[in-house]
């Protein structure tokens, strides 16, 4: 939600907190690469926005793990922040 209304910072800490809980299984580890991916383009830092995007998406892939209806709208979410990048 923090990334919604455009709190970076407070969703960094949520993340940083989030990634430093010992929590650990495949579904998680695709989905930290993708809450760093909506952070860094919330910071319109487009390079690391799409590799950790590239990075999720395909760790998801792997899994043939299908998103659940949350899932499927913060992906929707991040490729519409995407989709922004200027150089696209």
């Amino acid at each position: 939600m923090d990334l919604h209304l455009g709190d970076v910072e407070s969703a960094e800490a949520r993340f940083r907190r989030r990634d430093g809980s010992g929590v650990d299984n495949a579904y998680l580890e695709a989905w930290r690469d993708l809450s760093w991916a909506a952070v860094a383009c919330l910071r319109k830092d487009w390079t690391e926005a799409r590799r950790r995007f590239e990075v999720g998406t395909k760790a998801l892939e792997a899994l043939q793990a299908a998103p659940d209806p949350d899932d499927a709208l913060e992906l929707e979410w991040l490729s519409t922040r995407l989709d922004e990048d200027p150089a696209f």
